[in-house]
């Protein structure tokens, strides 16, 4: 199966062998910039120009959940699954967010919402980046926001994780890349004048242990990161 997602407001699910269109999800009233599928092969996200985020089943034309992330386009997506995401739930800046009284009452929320097609409450997180130069990170099944992670200049366009689950890329028009210490919530390393233009992509490589960006300046390059 593949996804798609367009200018014309749609996402749409195609059948790769025949070219066949199984569905057409419609909900965004703008632009479709990006869309993901978790690692369930259920749960369609999706983000786009109207500055929300939309989680589908894949089995539904209907949105699931549908809450607005940003002030202004959003640019970039990244889910948080698995191991990974108990990591998160266990990192400094976000631990007391989920203990005790505060842990119940978000599982309450959950079970009267409902979340059929989405999984275990503690399973997935989303990073979000915008045009409105932030970071956010969001509770996937409910759409809570847990925080914001501020620095970049200009429009934060692509987002990565390390393979340990520990760090965060960030790249930016700002032609930066930056770099998020997941334990402690704050920047850990900023790479100004990466590129020479704006920087519109960036991906951790865990096999070489380098990461890859490209921007506008029709430029790809690799880095190094040994301290990290």
């Amino acid at each position: 199966m593949l996804l798609s997602c367009s200018r014309d407001k749609t996402i749409k699910l195609w059948e790769v062998a025949t070219g066949y269109c199984k569905r057409t999800y419609t909900g965004h009233e703008n632009w479709v910039r990006r869309v993901l599928l978790a690692q369930d092969n259920q749960t369609i996200v999706s983000a786009s120009d109207d500055q929300s985020v939309i989680v589908w089943n894949i089995n539904k034309e209907a949105p699931v959940l549908r809450f607005f992330a940003h002030d202004n386009v959003i640019e970039a997506l990244l889910l948080v699954e698995g191991e990974h995401s108990g990591k998160l739930m266990g990192s400094d800046f976000l631990k007391h967010k989920f203990t005790g009284e505060s842990k119940l009452n978000a599982l309450k929320q959950l079970t009267e919402k409902g979340s059929e097609g989405l999984g275990n409450y503690y399973q997935s997180f989303l990073f979000t980046g915008g045009r409105d130069k932030v970071i956010k990170l969001f509770v996937l099944q409910t759409g809570e926001h847990l925080h914001t992670f501020f620095g970049h200049d200009n429009w934060v366009r692509c987002l990565s994780l390390h393979s340990s689950g520990k760090y965060l890329y960030s790249c930016s028009d700002d032609k930066s890349i930056r770099i998020w210490d997941l334990q402690s919530g704050k920047e850990k390393k900023k790479f100004d004048a990466a590129h020479d233009h704006f920087i519109s992509s960036v991906k951790f490589n865990p096999k070489y242990g380098v990461v890859a960006s490209g921007g506008n300046d029709m430029v790809l390059k690799l880095w190094h990161l040994r301290t990290v």
